[in-house]
């Protein structure tokens, strides 16, 4: 895990001047720590901060006392599942549909430009009307004979966060030249970063070599671990980048991870019972079933907090490092703590030991009934890739082209299904902002939106602290 983080480290040590210097991405999940950050922290003497702060913490304390007290009416919102009003088909294929209201996402959609904030509601409306369209026609109708039929999602977001890994190094290409020289080409320019880039390239390529070694050892071919290995780095690549420019709160990765999306292409009869056994295990360990787990994300957002107050990138990357070796040695520690004394299945929260136990059900699967290529599924795959390239072609060519790639993507996770109403609501009020009163109102109610963010985290974090000292209260979920 450590030699994980270590490749995840140095990839984002070679990229953030790109991202952060250079495209200028707007890395909405740091706007409000640098704000309080800022001398003299003037968003704190701001009244509409207070405002959406304020009345954030009540809805999410109130929502705490109501769960506790019955007769108090719930502000609810979290997820209110649509799927009975669909029952018939074929508007049933679009099922399940909900909505949620959190406060701190219309806040992080407010901070995203009106194109990436459009494109992440629209096209999880789009991929709706898609699968019903689909029904209509025949052409969904769930997997058929092993093949994945029509709009084939879950497979057009691996090829989605494909094409946007692909396309953000190709972006990127002079950039990396300029990294190589540095590092290995005697330094022409004296930048200030060649020793940086020169040890973050060798971790990186020590990191991968260890990483593919390691699942040979256990027992996967070469071929197929250094597969995995790269396919594993692009998703993570595109997750952060998606990260970067939608501020996606749960910035999972896609259902599609690099493991099935390898059994879906060459068939579980193509792999041996070793190269199953062996991903299986490793897929666990890097976290692929959901990105949330992984730091990369979080070291570009550590990077581009260092670039905003003046760290040296080396410096930030030290403490990173310090801090991951502690983090895994007091979370192994409490972990194993709580799960033998408690129990991981009876006491404890169930879904961490639930989602470890879904990896072996699927390798179970392979090795009982081996599959073949799913044709299907490499469409959706072909698909993704494609449409993410021509979104990207589209927005480099066109300035007034309305759709963006990186909001294609995060449409096709999982977690569209709870941002795609607050994304919603944030693009309308930004929209009726901006019309109304230009950029200047904009500038002066985006505090308000702030204090959403603020609100949202400082009610859920007291409230989950007070069920510390309570045992008997049950506290609006804090894992939104």
């Amino acid at each position: 895990m450590f030699v994980f983080t270590i490749s995840t480290l140095s990839l984002m040590y070679i990229i953030r001047r790109q991202w952060i210097e250079r495209e200028h991405l707007p890395f909405p999940t740091v706007t409000l720590p640098l704000e309080v950050a800022r001398q003299d922290a003037p968003i704190l003497r701001d009244r509409f901060f207070w405002i959406g702060t304020i009345l954030t913490f009540a809805i999410i304390w109130w929502n705490s006392m109501a769960m506790n007290y019955p007769a108090m009416p719930k502000i609810w919102t979290r997820t209110i599942d649509l799927s009975p009003n669909f029952t018939t088909s074929p508007w049933s294929a679009m099922n399940p549909v909900g909505v949620t209201f959190f406060p701190f996402v219309i806040g992080i959609g407010y901070l995203l430009s009106t194109e990436v904030v459009f494109s992440c509601w629209f096209f999880y409306i789009v991929h709706k009307l898609a699968a019903v369209w689909g029904a209509a026609t025949g052409w969904s109708a769930g997997t058929v004979g092993g093949q994945s039929t029509f709009p084939w999602l879950s497979f057009q977001a691996a090829g989605a966060f494909l094409g946007l890994a692909g396309v953000s190094l190709w972006v990127s290409r002079q950039h990396l030249r300029d990294v190589w020289r540095a590092a290995f080409g005697g330094n022409p320019d004296k930048d200030a970063d060649a020793g940086g880039y020169r040890l973050a390239c060798i971790a990186l390529a020590f990191s991968i070599l260890f990483m593919i070694g390691f699942t040979v050892v256990a027992g996967a071919s070469v071929l197929v671990a250094t597969v995995w290995v790269i396919v594993m780095l692009l998703s993570l690549l595109a997750a952060t980048r998606i990260r970067a420019e939608t501020g996606n709160a749960w910035p999972v990765g896609p259902q599609v991870d690099g493991l099935q999306l390898l059994v879906s292409f060459g068939g579980s009869g193509a792999f041996r019972a070793s190269d199953l056994t062996a991903l299986t295990y490793v897929r666990a360990a890097t976290a692929q079933q959901d990105f949330r787990s992984v730091c990369m994300s979080h070291q570009l957002d550590g990077f581009k907090f260092g670039d905003a107050v003046g760290i040296k990138p080396g410096k930030m990357a030290g403490a990173m490092i310090v801090a991951v070796g502690f983090g895994l040695v007091v979370s192994f520690v409490i972990a194993l703590f709580v799960w033998t004394k408690y129990g991981a299945l009876a006491k404890a929260e169930p879904w961490r030991s639930l989602m470890g136990r879904n990896s072996f059900t699927k390798l179970s699967a392979w090795l009982t009934v081996p599959t073949a290529p799913d044709r299907g599924g490499m469409t959706g795959v072909a698909l993704g890739i494609a449409f993410t390239i021509f979104l990207s072609w589209m927005r480099v060519r066109y300035v007034w082209w309305p759709l963006h790639p990186a909001g294609y993507c995060m449409s096709t996770t999982s977690m569209a299904g709870s941002a795609w109403m607050p994304f919603f609501i944030a693009w309308l009020a930004k929209v009726c902002i901006i019309r109304g009163g230009g950029m200047k109102l904009y500038k002066r109610l985006l505090p308000l939106f702030l204090g959403f963010i603020a609100g949202d985290f400082l009610g859920g974090a007291t409230a989950t602290l007070a069920a510390c000292f309570f045992g008997n209260l049950t506290v609006y979920p804090a894992n939104w």
